[in-house]
């Protein structure tokens, strides 16, 4: 039940005009089609909020179902398909209006049936608007984290991006952004958060080179299982440590990555500074907190 928050400017130029809480269920009317929040979610600019200290909504009644303006984003009214036992003022309303019977499901269905096949491409296009607003890039920001310190890459071909790393580094990961398919994806069931593919590594010093491929056991830390050509990252993989124990000199480091097709969220902070997401250990269940669907809208 917790909310979904569609931030100011999400759906379209100053719409919504202020950040627009809904419950999952309520609809949206967006290109003339109907389509419950919770199936607009994109990790960037719509999310669910993850925890609330304390929830209250209130649903707008009318003699019938209509679309009306929340911060200027259109929505639609309650309709009650019998649920209304649900809210703290049910009695009230049954003392007053005794008469009242549930709406029927079907048209609310055929409405639904209608947004849903219009979804990808209202999706695609949400995305390209919170890409324009600088809150989601295609661009994975891959770099190097070295005891701490990010180390950006000297060079890169889109494939193979390389980096000077200095004698004696104790811990290195691959960094990037990260970003979740089923969010990006109207219909896509991957729900792992995702770094960058990686297919093969090679590290070089003076005297000594060291190859690794996808498919090698030893990568574990921030990486998912071997595909077959390649093996994503969480957006921070840690490099095992026995592959820095050869080297006394300064380390130069390919990696190469397959292509990427994904949208990732860039964070925005409370002072509007664009912070990379991705850095810390991300949970690995590849699990999100569903959100529960009721009648509430």
């Amino acid at each position: 039940m917790l909310p979904i928050r569609i931030e100011a400017g999400a759906l379209a130029d100053g719409v919504p005009a202020r950040d627009l809480f809904v419950s999952p269920e309520h609809a949206l009317v967006i290109h003339g089609v109907f389509l419950p929040a919770r199936l607009l979610v994109n990790g960037s600019t719509i999310r669910q909020v993850e925890t609330v200290d304390s929830l209250e909504y209130f649903h707008l009644k009318l003699d019938d179902h209509e679309v009306i303006f929340a911060e200027r984003a259109t929505a639609e009214t309650f309709v009650d398909f019998g649920g209304r036992g649900m809210f703290h003022n049910a009695a009230e309303f049954e003392r007053l209006f005794p008469d009242a019977a549930p709406a029927g499901w079907e048209h609310y269905a055929a409405l639904l049936a209608k947004g849903e096949a219009a979804l990808p491409g209202i999706r695609a296009a949400l995305l390209i608007h919170a890409e324009n607003l600088g809150r989601s890039s295609r661009d994975a920001d891959l770099h190097l984290i070295v005891d701490g310190a990010v180390v950006r890459g000297e060079s890169s071909d889109g494939r193979v991006h390389r980096f000077a790393v200095s004698a004696g580094a104790r811990e290195i990961s691959i960094a990037s952004r990260s970003g979740i398919p089923c969010l990006a994806e109207a219909y896509s069931p991957d729900e792992r958060r995702l770094g960058v593919p990686l297919e093969r590594l090679v590290l070089r010093g003076t005297g000594y080179c060291i190859e690794i491929t996808h498919d090698c056991a030893a990568l574990t830390t921030g990486f998912y299982r071997d595909e077959g050509t390649h093996r994503w990252t969480d957006g921070c993989a840690l490099l095992p440590g026995a592959l820095l124990a050869g080297f006394a000199t300064d380390v130069t480091i390919d990696v190469e990555i397959g292509k990427i097709d994904l949208s990732y969220p860039i964070e925005t902070s409370t002072d509007g500074v664009s912070r990379v997401a991705g850095r810390r250990r991300p949970d690995h269940s590849g699990k999100r907190r569903p959100a529960k669907r009721s009648q509430m809208g």
